[in-house]
C-alpha cells in the first residue's frame, strides 16, 4: 500500500489588534479609500479599453496615465499601497476577459 499521496498544505493564521493613535487612524483610512477607488478606476479603465479595443491592457498601459496631476489628495496616502491597487486590478485570469466578452458561459 502506497501512502505516499503528496505534499500537505498547511494554513496558518494571525489575528493581530492595533490601536492606533488618532493620525494614524486617519492615514489608515485615507490609505484604504485611495486604494479601493484605484481598484475601481483601473478596473472600469481596463473593462472600457476591452469594449472599445476587443483586448486588454496590461501594468504597462495604466503606468502612462497619471492621476496624481489631476487629482492631487492621492499624494497623501502611502504610494506603495496604491501601486500595489493598481497591479492587483490587472485581471490575471481569462475568466474576467470572457466575462467581460460575454462568452463566459455558464457552470
Amino acid at each position: 500500500m502506497d501512502w505516499n499521496v503528496g505534499p500537505v498544505i498547511v494554513n496558518h493564521a494571525v489575528k493581530v489588534r492595533i490601536y492606533p493613535t488618532a493620525a494614524q487612524a486617519e492615514l489608515l483610512a485615507k490609505t484604504l479609500g485611495c486604494k479601493r477607488w484605484i481598484w475601481n478606476h483601473w478596473l472600469e479603465e481596463r473593462e472600457t479599453y476591452f469594449h472599445e479595443h476587443g483586448n486588454t491592457t496590461g501594468f504597462k498601459y495604466t503606468s502612462a496615465k497619471i492621476l496624481k496631476e489631476t487629482r492631487p489628495w492621492l499624494k497623501e496616502p502611502d504610494s506603495i499601497a496604491l501601486q500595489q491597487a493598481r497591479r492587483t486590478s490587472t485581471p490575471r485570469t481569462p475568466v474576467i476577459s470572457r466575462s467581460w466578452a460575454g462568452t463566459r458561459g455558464s457552470r
